[in-house]
């Protein structure tokens, strides 16, 4: 019986939601999808996780302690993407 969230395990898949509608209130949104809204009951990723990464990225970056290469080769696009 789980009877509070760890928060530090989180990561805003919103699954609690999904398994306990009467504890949790949760909006994941929708995406539109062949003239529909389809609602999204599950996240794979976790935006606010991401932008943390993103910043101690740019920090390591600036402080020296992560250096960009350069390229080893060239990236091929996908023509519709050109």
């Amino acid at each position: 019986l789980i009877v509070a969230i760890d928060r530090s395990r989180c990561f805003n898949c919103g699954n609690c939601a999904r398994l306990c509608p009467e504890a949790f209130k949760l909006d994941l949104k929708s995406i539109p999808f062949e003239g529909n809204d389809i609602p999204v009951v599950l996240r794979q990723s976790d935006r606010g996780g991401a932008i943390l990464l993103a910043e101690q990225l740019k920090q390591m970056i600036l402080n020296e302690e992560f250096q960009l290469k350069k390229p080893t080769g060239k990236l091929d696009f996908a023509e519709s993407i050109k």
